[in-house]
């Protein structure tokens, strides 16, 4: 039975220490699968709640930490947990970190102190004013993750949130080789590029197999030394798929699905990066359904392909005589709808069908703009060995 935390801090209320122990506890049962190592240290100290909650996971962490040069010198300027600068700290050769709020700045010095790091340095203060009297080209890499949470509620321009970076690009590119910037999962990176006034960057989409979390900017200080966007979309636990200019036109030749083949979902990052050309380049592993379906068909499953494989049981036309008999044969699936007239809720209230079960049931539009109701089993394990797309 999970711990009632509210029912504990009622209790202890106007007791400190026990309120802080209680904080403690509970970041620690709630987040010890997002933050493995930091729950697992004695002393470390969550400062809040909503920190804990709006840090980045490890596992991301790590892959912002991949694109960081060995050896380099980094600036951190949105330190919060610090997830993110401890993560970095272990390959960079100086990591330089900024924080706000004094109550987090404080608890930050404590934890590096018992996670034993002892190349990172924290200030408190704001990150913008800090970096004004800073020498130009000063880091290697700056990083930024500007909070895009307050008082008024979520924000997904870059403009809206803190510290707002869209009039201080110019500044920041002087003090430093590369920019990263972590962004909302929801902002449309082209969109982003446009409000920062920047013409080219290295695109990076990070998220599970299940949703996308978050977008990374990668802006280089001198113009054209990224000649043409290059977007590499990060499943934790998956390899990487990167998407060129050159894959991103591959010609998309639409395929009828067949009883017996596979049918293949992107994973979210992929699909995220359909814009920016995924669709193209997934048609290099597999023939789509339909140019913008965005599911694909193969007889067996591509090596490299970043996503599920679902077994093709059945596919049934969606006609009044389907649609009359469907529940008869399915009373229970999971829906899924692309590229399709109807939402996953109306689609169930229509067929008369319960969500669950094992069988998962994709409502598509195919090649020839028939609508079809492909019946899929559950996903199948793909080949360990990535396929790489390069330009």
């Amino acid at each position: 039975m999970a711990t009632d935390f509210a029912r504990l801090r009622l209790k202890h209320h106007g007791d400190p220490r026990k309120l802080h122990d209680i904080l403690q506890q509970e970041c620690r049962e709630r987040f010890c699968a997002k933050l493995p190592t930091l729950c697992a240290c004695p002393g470390f100290e969550f400062p809040s709640l909503a920190v804990a909650e709006m840090a980045t996971s490890e596992a991301a962490a790590a892959i912002h930490a991949s694109l960081i040069p060995p050896g380099a010198q980094v600036l951190d300027m949105t330190f919060g947990l610090g997830v993110d600068t401890i993560a970095i700290a272990r390959r960079a050769s100086a990591v330089t970190a900024i924080e706000l709020d004094p109550t987090y700045h404080r608890t930050g010095l404590a934890n590096i102190r018992a996670l034993g790091l002892t190349n990172i340095t924290l200030l408190q203060g704001d990150s913008l004013a800090t970096l004004a009297a800073t020498p130009p080209g000063h880091f290697d890499i700056i990083f930024a993750d500007p909070a895009r949470r307050d008082t008024t509620g979520r924000h997904f321009a870059l403009g809206q949130c803190s510290p707002d970076l869209t009039t201080a690009i110019p500044a920041l590119l002087q003090r430093t080789h590369r920019l990263i910037i972590k962004t909302s999962p929801m902002l449309d990176p082209t969109l982003a590029m446009r409000e920062l006034g920047i013409g080219t960057a290295a695109i990076h989409i990070i998220g599970t197999t299940r949703e996308c979390k978050e977008l990374l900017l990668d802006i280089p200080s001198t113009p054209g030394s990224t000649p043409a966007i290059t977007t590499t979309c990060h499943t934790i636990g998956q390899p990487p798929f990167t998407i060129t200019p050159t894959t991103a036109t591959t010609p998309l030749t639409p395929a009828i699905p067949l009883q017996g083949h596979l049918l293949l979902e992107p994973y979210p990052s992929v699909m995220k990066a359909t814009p920016l050309g995924s669709p193209r380049t997934l048609a290099t592993l597999a023939s789509p359904l339909h140019p913008n379906t965005h599911l694909f068909t193969a007889p067996a499953i591509p090596p490299g392909f970043p996503g599920h494989a679902f077994r093709i049981q059945a596919i049934h036309p969606f006609n009044k005589q389907t649609i009359r008999q469907f529940r008869t044969h399915y009373p229970k699936a999971n829906l899924t709808a692309r590229n399709f007239p109807l939402t996953v809720p109306a689609l169930a209230a229509r067929l008369r069908i319960d969500q669950g079960g094992h069988l998962r049931i994709f409502a598509a539009t195919l090649a020839d703009g028939t609508r079809a109701l492909i019946v899929t089993t559950p996903p199948l394990t793909p080949p360990p060995s990535p396929r790489k797309h390069k330009s």
